[in-house]
């Protein structure tokens, strides 16, 4: 495998991070996640060399987690069928697709949600195969109400109304809030204010135990905690010692 450098940021509990972003509902901006909430932890995995086995390291990650955490993850895909910018044709391709392999779909207005449940052998990779990139977006969801009719109503609409627009998720204060509420945890691709990617998991439990677990079974190079953690996002260009000399 590929050398890889993954960071993790911990943020025991989840407190502003100046480089994840999130939408403002009020607004309906994008800006910094600026928000607080005692009843959640967030963990970013951020691979910084950019090394062609990134998402495969950090899939197998993701997979460590759930099975650790003896968690039971579905994976929602979401799109639109009408607005600007959304072509019917792919859509139909996409549903057709996703019905074959299985998902249930459910749509309310013009948003759909496909479901289907994770195995820990299937997380081979961060983004799912039978989805399409070019007009829908993914999440991961573990707890106890994993309908998709709670995330087609309001705390989670607003978000994963733009997830369905832009392919990427910026959860809200609003979001955040109702993962509390309904004991709810997430993983999902994000993206920092410089245009990185990496996997940001939020759930209420703490995983410290097996974070020092990764580290120690080489599949992470460094924790970062707590107002260190958003330094994941922020690295240096990498430089090739040997080009020092």
């Amino acid at each position: 495998m590929t050398d890889v450098h993954v960071l993790c940021g911990a943020e025991e509990p989840l407190r502003p991070n100046r480089q994840l972003l999130a939408l403002d509902e009020d607004s309906g901006d994008i800006r910094l996640a600026e928000y607080v909430e005692a009843g959640l932890n967030r963990y970013c995995f951020v691979e910084t060399t950019g090394a062609t086995d990134a998402q495969k390291i950090i899939a197998t990650i993701f997979s460590r987690i759930v099975a650790a955490q003896q968690l039971a993850p579905t994976t929602f895909v979401i799109w639109r069928t009408a607005g600007q910018g959304v072509s019917p044709v792919r859509c139909r391709v996409l549903a057709s697709r996703l019905t074959k392999a299985g998902w249930t779909i459910t749509c309310r207005d013009t948003m759909c949600v496909a479901a289907q449940e994770l195995r820990t052998a299937q997380i081979t990779a961060l983004r799912p195969l039978d989805s399409d990139d070019r007009c829908s977006g993914w999440i991961v969801v573990f707890g106890s109400d994993l309908r998709a009719e709670t995330f087609l109503s309001p705390p989670f609409l607003a978000s994963l109304a733009v997830l369905s627009r832009t392919h990427l998720l910026y959860p809200s204060r609003e979001f955040i809030e109702g993962l509390k509420t309904h004991r709810l945890g997430i993983a999902y691709e994000g993206r920092d204010s410089l245009g990185r990617h990496g996997l940001v998991v939020v759930m209420p439990a703490d995983i410290q135990t097996v974070l020092t677990r990764l580290v120690r079974d080489g599949l992470l190079a460094e924790i970062r905690r707590g107002d260190t953690a958003h330094s994941v996002w922020i690295q240096p260009p990498h430089v090739d010692p040997a080009r020092e000399r």
